[in-house]
């Protein structure tokens, strides 16, 4: 079970979540505000900040290193400025 913030917008079919968004990949694991995906939590990018154990083990499984709790891929503060959820 693994949870991930989002620092640049998604989009999964219809859906649209906005940077910052945090992603569960089971409803067992959701915490209250999280959003359901399980899209999003099995196909990660740089751009998913793990927010437990199991994601950065799932973010490390994918290739990715340096993740840990709330860092990003190159150790840098997970960081949104919002700009990437602004509707053009």
């Amino acid at each position: 079970m693994a949870r991930y913030q989002t620092l640049v917008a998604l989009l999964e079919g219809q859906y649209r979540y906005k940077a910052g968004s945090k992603l569960a990949d089971t409803q067992g694991n959701a915490q209250p505000g999280d959003v359901l995906s399980t899209y999003w939590t099995s196909h990660l990018t740089v751009n998913h900040v793990p927010l437990d154990a199991a994601a950065v083990a799932a973010m490390t499984a994918a290739g990715f290193t340096g993740h840990s709790v709330g860092v990003k891929a190159n150790g840098a503060p997970a960081t949104i400025t919002g700009a990437a959820s602004i509707d053009a």
